[in-house]
């Protein structure tokens, strides 16, 4: 079904089946760690200790607080109050939210600063993919090769930039490396755009390499093979199919394809 209230009634009988405890509508605004927990001795929490430490359901000690203010059935500004939730662990799934992040490194966590990704590439003009807009391929491999280091100024912009961001040149040859030696590689399902690529195999390329496209100024190029099952590598392809019409010359290409080209 496609009806939204059918999906959500079917979310929460799950969780009413599931025995959990669901608020709908809260906002969390602290967590705070126990502070006679044994794994954790740096909390805030000033009610803990001696015979009052919070638990769980279970009667277990629980070593984190979590601090919400829960929506009541009223629609007024003041229809909400504040409760808290004792737990032995906690999840966070704050999406890019900043109040999340805030959240996970007061308890410690380190924070890697978050990069644009799952976006298509812009090909710059003149490249061999033009006039084939809204061509898809069900299986390509996709590889990124971005500028060396020692390409790249000291304001880490590259030495030719292209006019516009998250451009890239499409071009064959064999398999690129990024600067750390590894191929930054994907494969899947494509899509040629007005623009230049997009689809699976795009997204996932642009998500995997989101921090070396940002240091390289959104820069690169694109090694496109549209074969990845032939066996060679892309710079190798006509080699290969030259080898295979002497080898099978009198076959007739129909009822003997070369292997990973058809």
């Amino acid at each position: 079904t496609d009806d939204a209230a059918t999906i959500a009634s079917a979310l929460e009988g799950a969780v009413v089946r599931a025995g959990v405890e669901f608020f709908a509508g809260a906002k969390v605004n602290d967590i705070v760690v126990v502070k006679n927990d044994a794994r954790n001795i740096d909390g805030d929490d000033e009610t803990a200790g001696g015979n009052n430490e919070p638990t769980t359901e279970g009667g277990t000690h629980a070593p984190f607080e979590v601090s919400v203010k829960l929506k009541t059935d009223g629609d007024g500004d003041g229809d909400a109050v504040s409760s808290s939730i004792h737990c032995d662990a906690v999840l966070l799934a704050t999406g890019s939210a900043p109040a999340g992040y805030a959240l996970a490194a007061k308890l410690g966590q380190p924070i890697e600063k978050p990069y644009p990704s799952l976006f298509s590439f812009r090909l710059c003009g003149g490249h061999p993919l033009e006039g084939l807009q809204g061509v898809s391929i069900p299986d390509a491999e996709l590889t990124l090769v971005v500028p060396r280091r020692e390409e790249v100024c000291a304001e880490g912009t590259p030495v030719r930039r292209a006019k516009s961001r998250k451009r890239t040149r499409a071009a064959a040859g064999s398999s690129g490396r990024a600067d750390d030696g590894g191929k930054l590689t994907q494969r899947g399902p494509l899509l040629i755009t007005h623009r230049g690529l997009s689809g699976p195999a795009a997204l996932r390329l642009s998500a995997f390499a989101a921090r070396t496209l940002k240091d390289s100024a959104y820069e690169g190029t694109l090694l496109l093979n549209l074969a990845p099952d032939a066996g060679a590598p892309i710079g190798d392809v006509a080699g290969a199919l030259r080898q295979f019409r002497t080898v099978h010359g009198r076959k007739a290409i129909v009822s003997s394809p070369p292997g990973g080209f058809f």
